[in-house]
């Protein structure tokens, strides 16, 4: 009798193991549970001959290591390798780098050296990220839409070619407050068939809640870019 037990137990088992998988039953991971940017290793950072460390946070823990070619010696291409270190170990918080084509990168840490704003940007598309730091790690946070300070369409209008788009920080206003540019610029093809220039320049400020959460707070029209 035992044995017929354990035979419909593990045939039971066995059966639902091949049952597929569907989206309802996937739980995700909570949070707190999730891996950290950090492992429990940490990963040192290896300076090499043309490596440059630039960008130190305001209380000196931390910066930016900047791996370039070695033929580059005079640092004029874009790097080959981008990471957040904590100093002086060299251990790698996160790494910076996109293998995207951009081509100019600009750190700029709050007064606190709790947040860090990394521009990027290439030719027509320019982006501005923010992390904050969370024990030993740095997280990216998420940006606000920028769509409702794009130019206005008619209803019969479209987008056509795309210039440009930008969010560039000017400056900190304090640990959790930023002044940043956003512009964008492209052609509208209208319902005759012309095509008209669309553009717009705002400067916004940016405040970071105590749960990570940007919101735009005030926004100005300023005028185009040249």
């Amino acid at each position: 009798m035992k044995l017929r037990v354990w035979l419909f137990y593990f045939g039971a088992v066995w059966f639902a193991g091949s049952l597929p998988v569907t989206a309802q039953d996937r739980v995700a991971p909570s949070p707190e549970k999730e891996a950290p940017t950090v492992a429990k290793d940490p990963i040192k950072a290896n300076p090499g001959p043309n490596t440059v460390l630039r960008d130190k946070s305001p209380d000196g823990k931390f910066g930016i290591l900047y791996t370039y070619n070695e033929k580059d010696l005079a640092h004029e291409n874009r790097p080959e390798g981008v990471q957040l270190v904590a100093l002086p170990s060299n251990e790698v918080v996160r790494d910076l780098y996109d293998d995207t084509e951009n081509q100019n990168l600009a750190a700029s840490w709050a007064p606190d050296s709790q947040h860090l704003a990394f521009h990027t940007a290439s030719r027509r598309i320019a982006e501005t990220a923010i992390y904050e730091r969370r024990a030993d790690r740095f997280e990216a946070l998420k940006m606000p839409s920028m769509e409702r300070f794009d130019p206005k369409m008619k209803k019969n209008e479209r987008q056509g070619h795309f210039t440009y788009s930008d969010v560039l920080v000017k400056r900190w206003l304090g640990s959790k407050k930023l002044l940043v540019h956003y512009g964008i610029e492209f052609d509208v093809q209208m319902e005759n068939g012309d095509t008209r220039d669309a553009s717009s320049d705002y400067n916004l400020i940016l405040a970071i809640d105590g749960k990570g959460n940007i919101a735009v707070t005030k926004a100005t029209k300023t005028p185009p870019r040249n």
